[in-house]
């Protein structure tokens, strides 16, 4: 059973997904001014997360999708409901909103490094700009290490695996990383390089 990205989170669909999936939100972000995405709740108003799941019978079955804040707030009440009955389970906490506009986080993350925070920016920054469904391998991997880890700084190998991405992007992509300042990020990548 595969997540429908679109409508399989709605009304009761939210229970099973709940049941049948490891849930982990990764990334709060407020919508670019302008833009409609449609997650798997409905119609996202002003800000959506973006969940990773991983199916709990079938290890294979694994993917993100996105929902918006009202139906992400649902889910993890839901999920800490279920963690609070198993002993030493760790509730999830929803991420900090990261806001394109600004590329910035509404509050600091405690610990993060300046790396980590430039790798961060970059991935969100993509994925605000990207269709959210495409969002899956590297970026996901790295973003879920960074929010569960943010004090250990990515290895350089990771760092140059991201880099390879946004190299691959669409000219308009880098445009749009451009306008927010991501210096650090290349100048670090580049001694990365050597």
């Amino acid at each position: 059973m595969s997540i429908d990205k679109r409508s399989g989170c709605y009304g009761a669909k939210k229970e099973e997904v709940i049941h049948n999936y490891f849930l982990q939100p990764i990334a709060q972000i407020k919508l670019l001014d302008g833009q409609r995405k449609i997650g798997c709740c409905g119609e996202v108003k002003d800000r959506y997360f973006i969940f990773s799941y991983t199916g709990i019978q079938d290890r294979n079955d694994r993917g993100t999708f996105f929902v918006g804040y009202d139906c992400a707030e649902q889910m993890i009440d839901k999920i800490n409901q279920i963690k609070q009955k198993k002993q030493g389970a760790e509730l999830i906490t929803a991420p900090h909103l990261f806001d394109p506009d600004t590329a910035e986080f509404s509050k600091p993350i405690s610990g993060i490094t300046k790396m980590n925070h430039a790798v961060a920016r970059i991935i969100l920054l993509l994925a605000s700009y990207w269709n959210v469904d495409s969002f899956y391998g590297i970026p996901v991997i790295l973003l879920g290490k960074i929010m569960r880890h943010p004090e250990q700084d990515l290895t350089k190998e990771e760092i140059l695996n991201m880099d390879k991405i946004v190299s691959r992007c669409s000219d308009e992509a880098l445009d749009f990383l451009k306008q927010h300042n991501h210096d650090y990020y290349l100048k670090e990548v580049e001694k990365i390089r050597g």
